[in-house]
């Protein structure tokens, strides 16, 4: 059985990790392979990180077809419906810190708006989380990156129960200044409420409103950056081609989600009939 343990870039999932490994002494898995090795991921007291010994659909289908409970760690679309924890985060903050993430861990320069608009492989903060949480089948546990900061007893309790961990549960001590030693580039502050930079213009503002405001305040966040009283002074051209460019990329996010689904379907339809051949 898989639990997959989702959220959009730096929403706190190494930080789920970090608390599944020092608290109920569990590891996990990432699903896409580690292109830079470091101490955080190759010793598993760090996060929990344990690198998988094989290619990701063999250990795919034997965790699936697995009694025993397999953590994984992902920032991709869901693939099927096994059950899921799912970490969201203030999106201004996320937006912020995967900005700061890919220009100083990765090298890529991305403006705050092309990450706010979904100009990414992980596409925008409120898609990635409708995605994941707009489904009726899937169990899910979805917990706030400021719940996990200092994770209370409560919070632990909710997260044994969902993984039915019945185990001793030690209490959390946060690694974060040894992180930081280790990674600095990849372990930010773990802020909890957003000041806005001078990144965040009214361009930015503009478009963080009209693309994410909904799901702001649905998750009840303060969305201080709100600029609707000023959308009067903005050309009507901005506002049309803003509109646009809405439509068109959460359509190619939903396209490319539904393909991946159907290659997904189609490779487990595929292995299971060489199985039937084979046998």
């Amino acid at each position: 059985m898989i639990v997959w343990l989702a959220s959009y870039p730096r929403s706190g999932n190494t930080l789920l990790r970090t608390v599944l490994r020092r608290c109920f002494g569990l590891c996990s898995h990432e699903d896409v392979p580690i292109d830079r090795p470091g101490e955080f991921r190759d010793n598993p007291d760090m996060i929990g990180h344990v690198e998988k010994q094989e290619a990701w659909e063999d250990f795919y289908g034997k965790a699936l077809a697995s009694p025993e409970l397999s953590l994984v760690k992902t920032h991709l679309p869901p693939r099927d419906e096994q059950p899921f924890i799912y970490v969201v985060r203030d999106g201004r903050l996320s937006v912020t810190s995967y900005r700061k993430f890919h220009r100083d861990y990765n090298g890529i320069d991305k403006s705050i708006a092309s990450l706010i608009i979904g100009d990414d492989v992980c596409g925008d903060w409120t898609t990635h989380y409708r995605v994941w949480n707009d489904r009726s089948a899937p169990e899910r546990l979805v917990l706030r990156f400021e719940e996990l900061v200092n994770v209370s007893e409560e919070v632990l309790a909710r997260i044994a129960c969902f993984i039915r961990f019945t185990g001793e549960i030690a209490p959390w001590e946060n690694p974060i200044g040894r992180l930081r030693e280790v990674e600095p580039d990849f372990f930010n502050r773990a802020e909890t409420r957003f000041a806005a930079d001078p990144e965040w213009g009214l361009a930015e503002r503009f478009l963080f409103e009209r693309f994410h405001g909904e799901l702001m305040r649905g998750l009840g966040y303060e969305n201080d950056l709100s600029c609707v009283h000023l959308i009067r002074e903005v050309p009507g051209e901005f506002l049309a081609m803003a509109e646009e460019m809405v439509t068109l990329l959460r359509r190619l996010s939903r396209e490319n989600h539904e393909r991946l689904t159907s290659i997904h379907d189609l490779d487990r339809r595929l292995k299971a009939m060489a199985a039937v051949r084979q046998g």
